[in-house]
């Protein structure tokens, strides 16, 4: 099994915090606190507090009050107040994703550190590290990280020598040099039990087991895990426990001990659902399809798998929809400061047009000074109308990219999809080798085929021009070729006629309607002729009055059993979508068998450059 590792845990410090259980409540406490604070000292202090508190629900008061406090620690000329304050702001930025802004700050606060005697430096170079992490340049975090350590060593903080290396061994793992990794964290497990500090040595045998499994050196691996669990539960950390238990279960999945492997999978499941994390679930049910396998009980595998796939989509429609919703922001953005330069063209011109007026009735008295009057006029109004014209083109170059970046990103994820997809359809293929059952083997054959024909879609999506529409006309002779292919028949003995209609559908219609010409295809290659037969099959594929019709046809042995009848897999599968589709099944039998789909609920897209 390919097993995904938990990213190791990077540890970011943040200076002159404080923690609070009830966000709500905390507020208006700091509120409060404020109406009676006496001295700027306090009111600086409870102004980044109050920015700490809103930074996760309400970003434009963070900015408020952070911008309060370094306006007080600038006039107060305090040099702490404004290295934190000042840091605050850098958080921000880093949260709202402006990395570089984070990092400009970041760099005017080092010397505000130094004149104070390097007074929370380490931290300011660890919050540095992090950001040039999350940009993978991780030569230059691992340079921070380094800076974080020395001025930890000179503290003597173990707890905080015992964070820097195992930020510093995670960085050289990303850097491609993973023979100083074990023994960083050894060090850091050391230092952090010397410092008692439960929390980092959790993290730290968390750490140390995954690189372990990595390695293959599962009892060192499982002594890790062993040791995080009940010190997860020892300081109420569901979410690192949840990590040691599916570590566990897949080192016993490893080992063959499928039994005791789904015991602690199912506790992990529990686990994983109260804390709402689907990355976690999808990994446990990834692990359970592993094991339902291994064990021979198929259908509860196909289950888990299943579940694994939907919440992979889900995952992936989620960044989707966050991809997207950044650059709506940005293109509605555009868009407000286009209005708002073409209202103030606007306004330019009618007090423009209101002074024309307004010298035109003076003319006969100020004849000359009009004149001067207009000539100013005119060379002021072809320089501020070049100025707005500048600044249009501008935003609608930026609209234009943001437009560009939305396609991009679209492409994108129907790659990623592609290729996961393909993942799932080589999982498949090297399961099939294993299983010396025919029908097992069938079975897995034909749900590789399946994968393959919503592969085939995602595939068309982001090579195409057309990002939501497929275009039937090639997809469905792509997809009867590839099925041929996989069944390895003679072109020469089974004779294939397609004839499908250019139509471009999209993505909710194409992908049930694929998988009923795979089984529909497959269910001909299969059973329709013996060895050596000739015959033939024909597809195909039209628009009519408002309805598509889709015909597949063999000249074989008809419906002679009950591999061919309504009771198969596969006509059961064509059956669950006859509703989605609102799609009419009609088998014939002329000398052969036919199937004949009408399908009422559909969505049929036209290209950008045709009419509809």
């Amino acid at each position: 099994m390919s097993v995904t590792r938990l990213v190791f845990l990077f540890l970011l410090i943040f200076s002159a915090r404080t923690a609070w259980s009830n966000e709500p409540e905390t507020i208006e406490f700091l509120k409060s606190e404020l109406d009676e604070s006496s001295t700027a000292e306090d009111e600086m202090r409870i102004y980044n507090d109050l920015a700490w508190e809103y930074y996760s629900s309400n970003f434009d008061s963070a900015n408020y009050y952070v911008d309060l406090a370094l306006t007080l620690a600038n006039a107060e000329k305090s040099l702490y107040w404004r290295a934190v304050s000042m840091e605050m702001k850098a958080i921000l930025h880093e949260v709202s994703g402006n990395l570089d802004a984070a990092i400009k700050l970041y760099l005017n606060v080092i010397p505000l550190r130094n004149k104070l005697d390097g007074e929370g430096l380490e931290n300011t170079f660890n919050n540095m590290a992090i950001i040039f992490r999350m940009q993978e340049n991780h030569k230059k975090a691992l340079e921070y990280f380094a800076k974080s350590y020395d001025l930890e060593v000179k503290k003597g903080s173990k707890q905080g020598m015992a964070e820097s290396l195992n930020n510093i061994a995670i960085t050289y793992k990303k850097l491609g040099v993973p023979d100083s990794v074990p023994d960083l964290l050894n060090q850091a497990l050391r230092l952090a039990e010397e410092a008692e500090n439960d929390r980092i040595v959790l993290h730290s045998l968390l750490n140390l087991g995954n690189w372990y499994f990595e390695q293959q050196v599962n009892d060192s691996a499982k002594y890790c895990y062993d040791r995080a669990l009940p010190l997860s539960e020892k300081i109420d950390d569901l979410a690192s426990g949840c990590v040691a238990r599916i570590g566990l279960a897949e080192i016993l999945t490893s080992e063959g001990k499928y039994d005791q492997a789904e015991r602690e999978f199912m506790t992990a499941l529990d686990a994983v659902v109260s804390l709402n994390s689907l990355d976690y679930q999808s990994r446990v049910h990834l692990g359970l399809a592993d094991v339902y396998q291994a064990k021979k009980e198929y259908r509860k595998g196909f289950v888990q798998l299943e579940k694994y796939l939907t919440i992979r989509e889900k995952l992936s429609n989620e960044e989707l929809m966050r991809n997207t919703n950044e650059l709506e922001q940005k293109y509605q953005s555009a868009k407000k400061e286009q209005e708002i330069a073409e209202l103030e063209l606007t306004a330019t011109e009618q007090n423009l047009a209101a002074a024309k007026n307004e010298n035109q009735r003076r003319l006969l008295f100020f004849f000359a000074i009009l004149l001067i009057g207009v000539l100013g006029f005119m060379t002021y109004r072809f320089f501020n109308q070049r100025k707005v014209a500048k600044l249009l083109r501008t935003k609608n170059e930026t609209i234009a990219e943001a437009l560009s970046e939305r396609e991009l990103l679209l492409r994108e994820i129907h790659h990623r999809v592609k290729n996961n997809l393909q993942v799932v359809s080589s999982l498949l293929s090297i399961q099939g080798r294993e299983i010396q059952d025919e029908k097992a083997k069938d079975a897995i054959s034909e749900s590789k085929n399946r994968v393959h024909s919503m592969a085939l879609i995602h595939q068309y999506l982001y090579s195409d021009k057309e990002l939501a529409s497929i275009d039937m006309g090639e997809y469905i002779p792509n997809l009867c070729e590839k099925l041929f292919h996989a069944y390895k028949l003679d072109h020469d003995l089974i004779e294939l006629k397609i004839n499908v209609e250019p139509i471009s559908l999209d993505i909710d219609t194409a992908i049930p309607l694929g998988i009923i010409i795979n089984e529909l295809i497959t269910n001909s290659l299969k059973y329709a002729f013996d060895a050596d037969d000739q015959g033939q099959i024909a597809v195909t594929f039209a628009e009519r009055q408002n309805q598509l019709i889709l015909t597949v046809q063999d000249s074989g042995k008809g419906r002679q059993d009950k591999t061919r009848s309504d009771i198969s897999f596969g006509m059961k599968l064509i059956r669950a979508f006859e509703e989605k589709l609102q799609a009419k099944i009609e088998i014939l039998e002329n000398g052969g068998f036919e199937v004949i789909c009408t399908i009422g609920k559909y969505k049929r897209l036209w290209p950008k450059n045709t009419a509809s």
